[in-house]
């Protein structure tokens, strides 16, 4: 019997929710880094460096960033950019802090799914869960080389063809007033979204 350890229990927790597990536990932990670098990491010599050699973060987290709103602590991290020259900001080498957490958070989930594929409790709890977006099940396939296993294609296969059933019903009765929707279809639609975003 394979031990349990916190990536396991986190993607648990991810298949509970009714979004991707995998988006889950990515933006869990987004989000944790960013509230953590606001009352913490702002006032962190080593990871302001860090931040300015970098050139700050990518255009979608500096968004995320910003949407926190927390002027105070949104200037005094980018006040460090403004010495540089606007140009650096397209150097080929700059990595995001968060793009690198959300990358090795998704390669530890994989690995764990990869390992859980066969075993029983996991397999029940997923074929719960919202199943994979499209994004993240494109991802782990090229991650295991295109090997998964057959329940774990047909629980996916069967969500997709839910979906289009549904989306046809709402894109058909679009016209119709909301009253009109069974609560399924909203839902289903709802569905649609958590399947083709990411995050």
């Amino acid at each position: 019997m394979m031990e349990k350890h916190l990536p396991y229990f986190s993607l648990l927790e991810g298949c509970s929710s009714s979004k991707c597990p995998v988006c889950f536990i990515v933006k869990k932990n987004s989000d944790r880094y960013l509230e953590t670098l606001i009352y913490e990491g702002i006032n962190d010599s080593g990871f302001r460096i860090n931040f300015k050699k970098n050139f700050g973060f990518c255009p979608v987290h500096t968004w995320q960033f910003q949407e926190l709103k927390d002027s105070l602590a949104t200037a005094i991290l980018f006040k460090d950019l403004l010495s540089l020259e606007p140009e650096s900001l397209l150097k080929k080498n700059k990595t995001c802090q968060i793009c690198n957490l959300i990358k090795d958070t998704e390669d530890r989930i994989y690995a764990e799914m990869k390992l859980r594929l066969e075993d029983l409790e996991f397999k029940n709890l997923f074929v719960k869960s919202s199943g994979l977006c499209f994004y993240h099940y494109a991802k782990f396939a090229l991650k295991i080389k295109n090997k998964l296993p057959q329940w774990f294609k047909d629980f996916h296969n069967k969500k997709i063809e839910e979906l289009i059933t549904e989306t046809d019903r709402y894109i058909k009765t679009e016209d119709s007033t909301i009253d009109q929707f069974s609560v399924s279809v909203v839902e289903k639609v709802k569905g649609l979204k958590n399947y083709i975003a990411i995050y």
